[in-house]
């Protein structure tokens, strides 16, 4: 299965949706999915660094650890 038919699942693409809230929705997925590999791959340079990394990799971090 590829990534396309993945999105398409976790949007209901059945459920009638204008083609507008189909681009939102596959927006909001891939952005979502980008967040979480962002936070997995973070986490352990945060920890390792002492908790004392880049400022502005910090906020990211800390961004994206208040979205989950």
């Amino acid at each position: 299965m590829n990534l396309n038919n993945i999105i398409e699942k976790a949007i209901f693409e059945g459920d009638k949706q204008t083609p507008d809230e189909y681009r939102k929705g596959k927006f909001f997925i891939l952005s979502m999915g980008i967040l979480f590999i962002l936070s997995v791959v973070s986490t352990p340079y945060y920890f390792d660094s002492g908790f004392n990394f880049d400022p502005i990799l910090k906020k990211l971090y800390l961004l994206t650890m208040l979205l989950f």
